[in-house]
C-alpha cells in the first residue's frame, strides 16, 4: 500500500491518498482519506474500472440505490501493456492549514507543491506483467507497487 498527500508551505496539506493493490489479482483500490468513508474507486482484473460508493456510504445512501456511480471498461493502452488509470489533480487553493501533525503515519509519501505552479497532477498508470518500460519526462516517482497477478502500479 502507498500513502500520500500534497503538501504545501506553511502547515498546508492536502488529503491523503491510499493506493492499494490485491495480493491475489491484478486489482488496485484507491480512495483519499475524506471520501474514502464514502467513495472509492477500483481497477479490476475484469478489464471492468468501478467508480462508487463504499459500504460506508451505501448505508447512507438511499435503499435500493447501486453502489456504483460510474462503471467502465479499461482505456487504450498508452504503451505496450501500459494503461493511465488516474490523475488526481490538487490546487494550491485546496490545502488545508493544519497546526501541528499528530498521529500522522510513518509510511506518509509527501508530495510537494512547486512555487511556480497552481496545483500538481499525480498519475497512475498500470502496467502488465510483461510490460516494457516506459519513459516519462518531467516526472517525480511517488511509489511503485506490485499487483497480486506481477503487475506494476506507478504512481508519478
Amino acid at each position: 500500500m502507498a500513502k500520500f498527500r500534497v503538501h504545501g508551505a506553511q502547515h498546508a496539506f492536502g488529503s491523503i491518498w491510499k493506493v492499494q493493490t490485491s495480493t491475489k489479482a491484478g486489482d488496485v483500490y484507491v480512495r483519499d482519506s475524506e471520501g474514502g468513508e464514502w467513495i472509492r474507486s477500483s481497477f479490476h482484473d475484469s478489464e471492468q474500472w468501478h467508480y462508487g460508493v463504499s459500504k460506508s456510504g451505501l448505508e447512507i445512501a438511499k435503499k435500493g440505490t447501486s453502489r456504483y456511480l460510474e462503471v467502465t471498461k479499461t482505456r487504450p493502452e498508452f504503451g505496450v501493456g501500459w494503461t493511465h488509470a488516474l490523475r488526481v489533480t490538487v490546487a494550491k487553493s485546496e490545502l488545508r492549514f493544519v497546526e501541528g501533525r499528530c498521529n500522522e503515519p510513518t509510511d506518509l509519501i509527501g508530495v510537494p507543491t512547486h512555487p511556480d505552479y497552481d496545483a500538481v497532477c499525480m498519475d497512475m498508470f498500470l502496467g502488465e506483467p510483461d510490460a516494457g518500460h516506459i519513459r516519462i519526462e518531467l516526472g517525480v516517482p511517488i511509489a511503485e507497487l506490485t499487483r497480486g497477478d506481477g503487475g506494476q502500479v506507478i504512481l508519478v
